[in-house]
């Protein structure tokens, strides 16, 4: 052999194969132990998914809550979570998983033209997040801060109602609005013109949608307006394709969870089916809050008009139960449309 006249040589080799070997073997051992750490992290602080994003923020000179979709995702203590909004604004924040279940990082706008960029901090809370961002404010021009918070979104199954669910969508809709609120709901299970869906958490129902086709002169929807009729509604409801997305419910224990914003485009896809053109939108409002407003701005839907009077007759003659009467009527409506094509 070549080798063996060469001794220096083989000796030289033979280090060389031990020390790369030696080499390979820390290298994976190195490897397994991040990956190990990374599993660990994981294990410890699983907050990948899917969420509902809050913060505050400044509009028109006023402290507001804005609402949101985010995407959270998680390699090991590294974050990365994508968060848009309805009006095309979104932003990209990086951060890291400090010891003790805390988030930092900073957020920058994805837009080259929009020049949002700041810090944010949160902590982690079994399936929520809650902190604080700060930084430069793009739209007012100004150094700005608030609280910001997201809530992981329930998995649900969205479902067409069947007449077993009518029960416990009486019983949701009595704990969210009171009692004598809903009517009869079976002539709306397997209706041609009509949608009531179910949201389901482990066979358990969440939530509740009921959308139809107007049946009525649009005065008796509208209940009170005295205004001009957009064109778009006026033209949906005189051929019979305007949509009506009459009541939302979700049972307390899945608020803020993203079942009724699933709900809400399940029965949009419903109404869209049926083959409605326009959807109109009655949102119960309660000291100046609508209940849905959230929903109805990620879904793109316009303000049309408030009825300050709408349900004031026959709550305050108890011809139903309202769960925030307190001897007078103190809720009202809010209509919201969109066009659906």
């Amino acid at each position: 052999m070549l080798l063996d006249w060469f001794p220096g040589i083989k000796d030289l080799v033979m280090q060389l194969i031990t020390a790369a070997i030696g080499g390979m073997v820390v290298a994976a051992f190195t490897f397994i132990l991040q990956w190990y750490k990374r599993l660990e992290i994981e294990r410890r602080f699983p907050v990948s998914g899917t969420y509902l994003s809050f913060f505050e923020d400044i509009d028109k000179g006023k402290r507001v809550v804005v609402s949101s979709v985010a995407e959270l995702k998680q390699r090991g203590k590294s974050i990365s979570i994508s968060n848009e909004l309805s009006t095309g604004r979104s932003w990209t924040l990086d951060g890291t998983i400090l010891p003790g279940g805390h988030i930092s990082g900073v957020y920058s706008a994805d837009a080259t033209f929009d020049e949002g960029v700041g810090t944010f901090y949160l902590r982690i809370q079994n399936n929520d997040l809650d902190g604080l961002w700060s930084g430069y404010d793009h739209i007012n021009r100004i150094t700005n801060s608030g609280r910001y918070w997201f809530r992981k979104m329930k998995s649900v199954d969205i479902e067409n109602a069947v007449a077993s669910d009518i029960t416990d969508i009486l019983a949701i809709s009595t704990k969210v609005f009171g009692n004598g609120y809903l009517g009869d709901l079976d002539r709306f299970i397997d209706s041609p013109h009509s949608s009531l869906l179910v949201a389901k958490s482990k066979k358990k129902i969440a939530g509740f949608c009921l959308s139809y086709l107007n049946p009525k002169p649009l005065e008796d929807v509208v209940d009170g307006y005295n205004g001009p009729i957009p064109d778009d509604v006026m033209h949906a409801n005189n051929g019979g394709r305007l949509g009506l997305i009459k009541s939302i419910a979700v049972d307390p224990r899945y608020w803020r969870r993203g079942v009724g914003s699933r709900l809400f485009s399940e029965a949009e896809n419903e109404l869209k089916r049926l083959g409605a053109e326009c959807a109109i939108v009655p949102a119960w409002v309660y000291r100046d809050t609508a209940n849905i407003g959230g929903i109805l701005k990620r879904h793109g839907y316009d303000f049309w008009f408030w009825n300050r009077t709408y349900w004031k007759h026959a709550c305050e003659n108890r011809e139903f139960t309202c769960v925030k009467f307190d001897g007078q009527c103190n809720c009202s409506v809010a209509f919201y449309k969109r066009s659906l094509v």
